[in-house]
């Protein structure tokens, strides 16, 4: 959906050229079943597409690091390297804003989960991002204010072809028992999400006041910017070939 409305708003601006990129985490029956989808509403709107993979980026597949049985969880590794990727893929193409697909579902989850955690600069972090760190490509989140089913219906009536599956190693990932709080929470009092999202619309300025961006270093093995001495990918990446 929000390739479809960036290009309905934006394809005859003179001054804005939409790409989009697609990461390929390299996990069999899900990504591979999706990206010619994707591929298909990019010819179809006459959008380049660029893929990005953990192989190709990381050096491994989300498969492989399964394989791991690591403690962390795959969730951990994906997020990260996935990060990576689009950062990385956004500024090999010199783009300067990159407009996620982040529903109000996704974003009532990822609020409630950070607050749960006691994780407050991370929850300061949440797009969309106004201030610009030298080398992290700013996200735009225009669909954070609208449900996961809305999104689905407006696909379904525009008759926009959508992969609807999914991923195989979400089942164990604690996001899930958010999703769960969220969707009891919605059902027992409609509008909880709204709540939720407006609440920490509220309070944003003050978590960045009190949690401002801080000062980012270049990583010595990859480049990217990082907060520590070693980025987290290039972290991750050591963990696992220990």
């Amino acid at each position: 959906m929000t390739l479809h409305l960036m290009h309905q708003i934006f394809s005859r601006h003179p001054q804005v050229r939409l790409h989009a990129v697609t990461v390929d985490e390299g996990i069999k029956g899900y990504r591979d079943t999706s990206l010619p989808i994707a591929r298909k509403n990019c010819e179809l709107l006459g959008i380049p597409h660029h893929i990005i993979s953990f192989q190709e980026a990381v050096g491994v597949t989300m498969d492989e690091i399964a394989a791991y049985h690591d403690d962390l969880g795959e969730c951990s590794y994906c997020g990260v390297f996935r990060r990576f990727c689009l950062n990385k893929k956004a500024k090999e193409l010199g783009i300067d804003k990159l407009v996620m697909g982040h529903n109000l579902d996704d974003m009532a989850q990822s609020i409630l989960m950070n607050f749960t955690n006691g994780d407050m600069q991370k929850l300061a972090r949440l797009g969309p991002h106004t201030k610009i760190q030298p080398g992290l490509i700013p996200r735009l989140l225009p669909l954070r204010l609208i449900p996961e089913k809305e999104v689905m219906l407006y696909a379904l009536v525009k008759g926009i072809e959508f992969h609807n599956a999914e991923c195989p190693y979400s089942v164990r990932a604690l996001r899930g028992s958010f999703r769960d709080i969220v969707d009891a929470l919605e059902e027992k009092t409609p509008g909880t999400r709204h709540s939720i999202m407006n609440s920490y619309e509220s309070i944003k300025d003050l978590l960045l006041e009190k949690y401002p961006p801080i000062k980012l270093n270049s990583c010595p093995s990859c480049g990217e910017p990082t907060s520590q001495k070693l980025c987290k990918t290039c972290l991750l990446k050591k963990r696992i070939q220990q």
